[in-house]
């Protein structure tokens, strides 16, 4: 670095040079980014620097870097013009910003304590990847930047040839960036893709990219439906304060009517609120003469948690519509129960309480609403211990609730269920696990409906203590190959416990729709609940064997059967556990490799091995393509009746067409009482990138229920980044 000047002078203006920089490398970077402290060290490097008195200037040439902190400011050349208060940046001028901005022009000129000034050939990389590009930029007032014949897009450019089209891009005649606001204004758009010209606005404008939330109209919601004729919905955000938004979306279905939905967010010190409503006029009909028995209807959705302290918290939920296909038709929600509830629970060591109330409304056709339980109160608590010094664990459920109907069972219950559990292992390698419980119940009823020695509209009492113990024997014999490790564990479970029947003065609110199958095999009571007890006494016995090799591979197979040596059944047809030997139950799964898993449940009848129960699911995965396909096969059984027997396949592929392109298709099909019925069918087409996306989609639905009709749709999905989806 070579120093034209007396050496008084130079110590002078090195002085006023290094506070030169300090405030002027704070000041360059303002008109595009955010202000930073002006007293940390400044680092210039050039090849060279000069001072004129005659111009009062201060020229740094060469190569020219300066540097605070993380904030570099690259250029060929920088003057600064005292006497003007100017500071001018020329060739190749590079601002990298500590956030990953940067800057590129060929000039940049600043006055005005650096407020205003004018930047040539402006382009902008923001940290997101968005890009700007301008003839000219002017700052002003220190926060406003206009762009003159400007260019905004999120987009990358091409690697193998950055010269190709943009996949889409806004041009203007002019493009100013408010910073206060961080507001984009355009005039004179016009939306390109790929180059060709699709839509001209003569005003707009949107929030620039660093802004996650603003109030504004968002994207609308556009389609057809010959049901419900045109639709259009409009959905506006507006953003209250940093805890507090609303989306409100008026939509109008032409042969139909409107929904107004809404969704509240409120985020608190210890919880959140999250509240979604939708109100709608709906019309049966549309003739000549206008809409036909128009009606009000709606639905409401509240979710609410908060943390009291750090042992207790509480959450709502709220769920109702006022008719049963209403969101469903309108595309709103699918569910078919909806369930409603308010909670306290709290959690210490190995303890939980909860006090709980519970509503349902069920949306199917059967579902009466005078039959729907009301459930309060419902107090759990449940206890395990620490094992003592002999592996004794005691465990501790406590159950008391309350459920009543408009018309129906009203029941009440106290249900204490206490037992032990040790495990043991002996000098042979042997795995003893020890089991006791005692359940005791007591147990309030009225409005039983049938049932021996009941009568309906009766108040039915019911006491019962159920004692059972249970010795689980497992032992596992291992070989370890050079690549693999194989497992044979024969499993034997013994169950004793006294001849009880299900005693039909008990309400089951708790264990229905029972299901036998490897989960439950080797438990005391197979029941979900407490309402209904496993009784008599049985062995369980199976064999499971595993191969674990080193690359990953591994299978597993479980086959297991159950006698029943005393007492009776407590189970009903069809159940596969209503004789003295139960069905055969077992589980195979199978993962070569990460692409590929197979899962396999199967009940099979004890006598000519056919199916009662099949569930298998295949998934496959491959960089291009991932397939999944469940298939689930249940007889009718006496716990299921509501729900009948069932078969059905679903199969689901999505490929990876190009690098851009994705397919998908989904198949939902009944297989029911030798039907062949198509409940779902879908197949779409997507195209997507860092910036954009568009898919079109087909979809038929066969759905049964009042003011369900089977349809078919075409849906279309357009989302531009930064702009907001269609």
């Amino acid at each position: 670095m070579e120093l034209k000047q007396h050496p008084q002078a130079i110590w002078h203006i090195l002085v006023r040079l290094i506070l030169l920089c300090t405030f002027s490398v704070t000041q360059i970077n303002q008109p595009v980014f955010a202000d930073s402290p002006t007293n940390r060290q400044t680092l210039l490097q050039a090849a060279e620097i000069t001072y004129s008195r005659e111009n009062d200037a201060i020229t740094a040439l060469g190569n020219v870097e300066l540097s605070q902190g993380s904030r570099i400011l690259l250029a060929d050349k920088v003057i600064y013009r005292q006497k003007k208060d100017e500071v001018t940046a020329e060739g190749n001028v590079i601002l990298l910003e500590p956030n990953g901005e940067v800057l590129f022009s060929t000039k940049v000129v600043l006055s005005d304590k650096l407020k205003s000034g004018l930047i040539k050939d402006f382009k902008l990389l923001m940290n997101d990847g968005s890009r700007f590009a301008a003839n000219s930029a002017i700052r002003s007032d220190g926060n406003r930047n206009v762009m003159k014949e400007a260019i905004f897009s999120p987009c990358h450019p091409c690697k193998e040839d950055p010269n190709k089209p943009l996949v889409w891009q806004i041009k203007a005649d002019q493009i100013t960036h408010y910073e206060a606001t961080k507001d984009l204004e355009y005039e004179g758009a016009l939306l390109e893709i790929f180059d060709l010209p699709i839509f001209y606005m003569p005003y707009f404008i949107h929030p620039d990219p660093s802004v996650e939330r603003r109030s504004g109209f968002l994207i609308p919601t556009v389609g057809h439906s010959d049901e419900k004729g045109f639709i259009y919905g409009q959905p506006y955000f507006q953003v209250i304060d940093e805890a507090r938004d609303i989306k409100l979306e008026p939509s109008i279905y032409t042969r139909k009517g409107m929904i107004l939905k809404t969704h509240y967010r409120h985020a608190l010190e210890r919880g959140n609120i999250d509240l979604k409503t939708t109100t709608g006029v709906i019309a049966n009909d549309l003739n000549e003469t206008g809409f036909n028995d128009v009606a009000l209807k709606g639905s409401i959705d509240l979710e609410a948690k908060f943390a009291i302290d750090d042992t207790w918290r509480t959450s709502f939920d709220l769920e109702q519509t006022s008719n049963k296909n209403y969101q469903r038709k309108f595309d709103l929600r699918t569910k078919e129960v909806l369930t409603s509830r308010a909670i306290l629970e709290g959690f210490r060591l190995r303890n939980y309480t909860s006090l709980s109330l519970y509503k349902f409304q069920g949306l199917r056709v059967t579902d009466d609403r005078r039959a729907q339980p009301f459930v309060f109160p419902t107090l759990n608590y449940n206890f395990t211990g620490q094992p003592n010094t002999y592996g004794i664990r005691p465990e501790i459920d406590l159950e008391i609730s309350s459920i009543t109907r408009e018309l129906g069972v009203d029941s009440r219950k106290l249900s204490l269920k206490s037992g032990l559990q040790m495990p043991f292992y002996s000098d042979l390698g042997e795995i003893y696990t020890f089991h006791s419980s005692l359940q005791t119940d007591l147990f309030f009823s009225n409005n039983m409906d049938g049932g021996l020695n009941v009568k309906s509209g009766t108040d039915n009492r019911e006491f019962r203590i159920i004692p059972q113990f249970g010795v689980n024997w497992r032992y596992p014999f291992v070989r370890k190959q050079i690549d693999n490790v194989q497992i044979i564990e024969p499993i034997i479970n013994f169950v004793l416990g006294p001849d009880t029947q299900n005693s039909s003065k008990i309400a089951n609110e708790d264990s229905q729709a029972f299901e036998f199958d490897d989960t439950n095999i080797f438990d005391l009571n197979r029941y979900a609940g407490t309402d209904r007890i496993t009784g008599g006494s049985r062995i369980d016995y199976g064999i499971r064997t595993s191969i674990a090799k080193d690359d990953g591979q591994q299978s597993e197979l479980l086959l297991a059967q159950s006698y029943r040596f005393a007492g009776s059944s407590s189970f009903g047809e069809a159940s596969g556990l209503e004789h003295k030997k139960s069905d055969y139950i077992g589980r195979f799964t199978f993962f070569p490799n990460d692409a590929f898993n197979i899962n396999y449940r199967f009940r099979l009848d004890r006598k000519n091995f056919s199916p009662n129960r099949v569930e298998l699911g295949l998934n496959l995965f491959h960089p291009q393509h991932t397939m999944g396909l469940d298939y689930i096969l249940i007889d009718e059984q006496s716990e299921t009746e509501e729900f009948g027997n069932r078969e059905q396949l679903d199969l689901n592929i999505n490929s990876q067409l190009l690098e851009n392109w994705t397919s998908s298709l989904q198949l939902v099909q009944d297989f029911k009482d030798n039907s062949n019925r198509t409940i779902k069918a879908s197949l779409g087409v997507t195209y997507t990138d860092e910036c954009f996306t568009i898919g079109l989609q087909y979809q038929r639905e066969d759905m049964s229920g009042e003011e369900l009709q089977p349809e078919d749709q075409v849906l279309l999905l357009i989302n531009f980044r930064d702009l907001g989806s269609l």
